[in-house]
């Protein structure tokens, strides 16, 4: 009973080690919180800053208009 039961949590800490080293419970959510850049979109529209950012920068980032000074800018952001 003992060799079964010490199988047991061998076999399931080398699985979750090796879950954890394999990257697998990172989420592949957009953040939107570390810059990537800025879009040319005049004025700024927030459906075509968003396509814009992706197709410049990939679908795991998103546009938002934001104001610097008095104007609004495409910034794209991870």
């Amino acid at each position: 009973m003992a060799r079964i039961l010490n199988s047991i949590c061998f076999i399931s800490v080398f699985l979750i080690t090796l879950l954890v080293s394999t990257d697998l419970p990172k989420s592949e959510a957009k953040t939107c919180k570390m810059f990537r850049g800025e879009c040319p979109v005049d004025p700024c529209d927030p459906v075509a800053c968003d396509q814009c950012c992706n197709t410049t920068f990939g679908k795991q980032v998103c546009g938002k208009c934001e104001q610097e000074g008095t104007e609004f800018h495409c910034h794209c952001r991870r």
